[in-house]
């Protein structure tokens, strides 16, 4: 980020907590970041929407993978990291659904 940039995000910051509303926060003070980083948090804990995933969503589990992935089981000399490369997913992912597929015996 420039200094411009930098500039602009602490000014648009200092604007947010000088016009929330609390009096005693009208200066910025060392535990300033720390004040808007509990606002944030409290607001994403009260926020009813999530992140990520919902759990045990298998959307990038494609046939194909499916196949590759039952192929891994019984050839152990195919590589995690091929698999990753060829079907463009993370380790983790791959490992959630290897083990999905261990489980369902697919």
């Amino acid at each position: 980020m420039q200094l411009q940039g930098i500039i602009t995000v602490i000014f648009l910051v200092w604007q947010l907590h000088f016009f929330a509303g609390e009096p005693k926060a009208w200066t910025l003070s060392p535990a300033t970041p720390l004040y808007i980083s509990k606002a944030i948090k409290d607001g994403i804990a009260a926020s009813n929407k999530r992140s990520g995933r919902k759990q045990g969503q298998l959307d990038k589990l494609s046939p194909e993978l499916r196949d590759d992935i039952k192929k891994y089981l019984q050839d152990r000399s195919i590589k995690q990291i091929d698999l990753m490369n060829k079907h463009g997913v993370s380790r983790n992912t791959l490992k959630k659904y290897i083990e999905a597929i261990n489980e369902n015996g697919d």
